[in-house]
């Protein structure tokens, strides 16, 4: 091959983006990308009972070497003092994790309602089933549903979930994690489903 590239010169100059720039609110902003490296903890899958336990996914589905990731219920990012509470958070797949989150920010008051990345799922708390004691802790029954907006991606999620999952039409599912304080679960998935509320509704149906 005897072709070669020739240079191009620009005659705009660069401009960096530093980080005290970044404007979170913005959702295309670099900040994005940042926020996701800092505020999500993954850990490759060793089959601690512990981490099925805390899932509403089949964790042993997971492809060899996929990290598991720790997906706050309530918003570390907007309720800080709940972000170390083991029971605030579920053990999940990458793919959930984004379904479940979207790009974690909150609307700004004047933005369109298809400002940034709603999350794609909302999970509500059901009833409390048997508890279950493992390595002495004891765990309880959290069932929950989990709607969808888009069959697209309630499919995606086919094959995933955890065993005694069972459908509601195309949309919804009904499916279970454990939890070693049921009072707090409870209270965390009502604050993510508020949440989950604000973003999936249109600007003019939120009351100020």
């Amino acid at each position: 091959m005897d072709k070669q590239i020739e240079s191009v010169e620009s005659d705009t100059e660069a401009v960096y983006v530093y980080k005290d720039e970044y404007v979170f609110e913005d959702s295309d902003s670099p900040a994005n990308t940042r926020d996701d490296i800092q505020s999500t903890t993954e850990i490759v899958y060793s089959g601690d009972p512990v981490f099925q336990l805390r899932s509403l996914e089949d964790l042993s589905q997971l492809a060899k070497g996929e990290a598991v990731y720790l997906c706050h219920i309530a918003p570390r990012r907007f309720f800080e003092d709940f972000k170390n509470d083991p029971d605030n958070i579920l053990m999940c797949s990458h793919l959930f994790h984004t379904y479940f989150d979207g790009d974690g920010k909150r609307r700004p008051a004047e933005a369109h309602a298809s400002w940034g990345t709603a999350p794609r799922l909302m999970v509500q708390y059901e009833s409390t089933g048997p508890d279950h004691m493992l390595q002495g802790v004891r765990y309880y029954m959290m069932n929950v549903l989990v709607s969808f907006e888009d069959p697209e991606i309630a499919r995606a999620m086919d094959g995933r979930w955890r065993e005694g999952t069972t459908a509601d039409g195309d949309l919804s599912f009904h499916t279970h994690f454990f939890t070693t304080n049921v009072d707090n679960a409870k209270k965390y998935l009502a604050i993510k489903k508020k949440e989950t509320e604000t973003r999936w509704k249109d600007p003019s149906e939120i009351q100020g």
